[in-house]
């Protein structure tokens, strides 16, 4: 089924994936928010997950390959709030979901129970673009205070600059590759700007992302893990024309794979963080 323009698939997705965080105040360390604990320096480290490097498939069976990928970073926290509760009843089914239902597939609940962000435990505020395929990208200091860390929140930043900044051309992501299926194949350009994404999330806040549950008690280094097949997961190519290797198809902003693509970029499941000393 398609949808039938980019103003009634936006209007149906308002709230896709919203992040349950968005609700919350931007929580810093040492606010009456905070857990008084012994501060402590965190070092930051992101880099893309290793499918990256290799074929990787969507949720629609197309299997991709990228030769290029970016994204604009504006922050990140740390919270001590788990990700995982009990409950007695099913989540509510969101927007996403049903805007996946349209395509004809399915997706798991970014948010399972009622997630709260709790206390923040750690943050790093300096904006940063990060080439993807560059492997790991070293970013600014940041700072924190001992104790449990659960959760994350990655923030997508709204204007792009630093070493990628011409691989992001100005958007929130970008991504650049081939995607075969059944004989056909795509040479494909797709990004989503900071408007796409505020549709979703706001403030491009990314809430509720998995970090590596850890008592953290000195000095150490929090890497970031983005897995680009989650933002993909949604596209179907199907209607996107072939392209070639020297002139890949732009994938035009408002049309259907490019808003799958726009709410793959805040799904939480697309970032992972763990702590290291």
């Amino acid at each position: 089924m398609r949808i039938a323009s980019s103003t009634q698939a936006w209007s149906a997705l308002s709230a896709a994936l919203v992040s349950l965080g968005a609700a919350l105040s931007m929580l810093g360390c040492g606010d009456e928010n905070s857990t008084h604990g012994r501060r402590i320096t965190l070092h930051t480290e992101i880099a893309a997950d290793p499918e990256i490097s290799s074929e990787f498939t969507t949720g629609r069976a197309w299997r991709v390959t990228l030769s290029k990928a970016a994204v604009s970073l504006a922050s990140l926290y740390y919270f001590d709030g788990v990700l995982s509760m009990v409950r007695s009843s099913p989540p509510r089914e969101t927007n996403a979901e049903r805007f996946a239902k349209l395509l004809g597939i399915g997706v798991a609940h970014a948010h399972p129970g009622h997630y709260r962000a709790g206390n923040a435990m750690g943050q790093m505020l300096d904006p940063s673009n990060v080439d993807l395929l560059a492997g790991t990208t070293t970013l600014a200091d940041g700072t924190g205070v001992t104790g449990f860390f659960r959760s994350a929140r990655f923030t997508l930043g709204d204007t792009p600059q630093g070493a990628a900044s011409d691989a992001l051309d100005g958007h929130a992501a970008t991504a650049e590759g081939v995607a075969e299926k059944d004989g056909a194949i795509v040479f494909f350009r797709v990004s989503a700007d900071y408007a796409d994404v505020a549709k979703s999330v706001a403030g491009g806040r990314v809430d509720g992302c998995g970090f590596d549950p850890i008592d953290v008690q000195a000095d150490g280094t929090i890497t970031v893990s983005v897995k680009p097949s989650v933002w993909f997961f949604l596209i179907d190519f199907g209607d996107v024309s072939p392209g070639t290797a020297d002139e890949p198809t732009v994938i035009a902003a408002g049309s259907t794979a490019q808003i799958a693509f726009a709410l793959g970029v805040v799904q939480s499941s697309a970032y992972r963080f763990r702590y290291s000393k």
